[in-house]
């Protein structure tokens, strides 16, 4: 059972990662560079994961750092003239990613459990 529960994990970080990538400016692509999955780690019954940037200023950028909001483009999109593809105060990379992916996430790990049981009632 607790292979399967990693796997389901797994599959849930990589669609958040990506979403998470998808929510990232990319003024200097070192901000998206830098969103990156710890292992996935077990103490007793507790399995544990993050998503993580470690660039210095990644905390500013997904909370803001005033109540001003801030417009956050893709690569070249101010220099280029492009509209924000984010407007907010912060840009939520991995808020947006998770709370704009819960029906997904519910209906990977549904799936993986009725494979789960499939397999037991082999």
């Amino acid at each position: 059972m607790l292979t399967y529960i990693k796997t389901w994990i797994e599959k849930w970080v990589e669609l958040l990662l990506k979403e998470a990538e998808k929510n990232t400016p990319e003024d200097t692509y070192k901000l998206q560079e830098g969103n990156k999955k710890q292992p996935i780690r077990q103490q007793g019954d507790i399995i544990s994961w993050w998503l993580i940037n470690e660039t210095e200023y990644a905390p500013y950028v997904e909370y803001g750092v005033s109540r001003k909001k801030y417009n956050y483009y893709k690569w070249g999109g101010r220099r280029a003239g492009w509209s924000p593809f984010y407007s907010w105060v912060g840009a939520r990379m991995y808020s947006k990613a998770q709370f704009e992916n819960e029906k997904e996430v519910k209906r990977i790990i549904e799936g993986e459990i009725n494979k789960f049981i499939r397999q037991l009632n082999k």
